[in-house]
């Protein structure tokens, strides 16, 4: 077994989590459900480091954080101070940024259904 490096957080069926196990060289993805993707790696060895994704998120409360939205390229960061069951996000000090604007927003709250991704920043 051997873990990914870095950290991969997205949700099942997400063309980011695909792109990104490639791009770790992650061979292709073997199982997924509605909370779990299982990959390998170049060696057939299934991969150690998967975790639910709300647990991943709940490990970022307080931390900064970078949400990419469906909205095409727009992406938020901000500090994340709340996640729920449903993957709502609470964000604060939160700046909106789409090419090369930027924008402050202030306090933000994410429906997780509109989330791609999120990573720590």
């Amino acid at each position: 077994m051997e873990d990914i490096p870095g950290d991969i957080c997205a949700s099942a069926g997400n063309t980011d989590i695909i792109n990104a196990a490639k791009n770790l060289g992650l061979s292709d993805i073997v199982k997924q459900s509605s909370s779990l993707v299982w990959v390998t790696n170049n060696n057939n060895n299934m991969v150690s480091s998967i975790v639910l994704p709300i647990k991943k998120v709940n490990s970022l409360v307080d931390s900064k954080v970078s949400v990419k939205i469906k909205d095409e390229g727009c992406k938020l960061e901000g500090r994340l101070v709340a996640v729920d069951e449903y993957l709502n996000l609470h964000l604060e000090e939160a700046i909106e940024i789409t090419g090369r604007a930027r924008r402050n927003l202030g306090t933000v709250v994410i429906r997780g259904n509109n989330i791609l991704s999120i990573s720590p920043i």
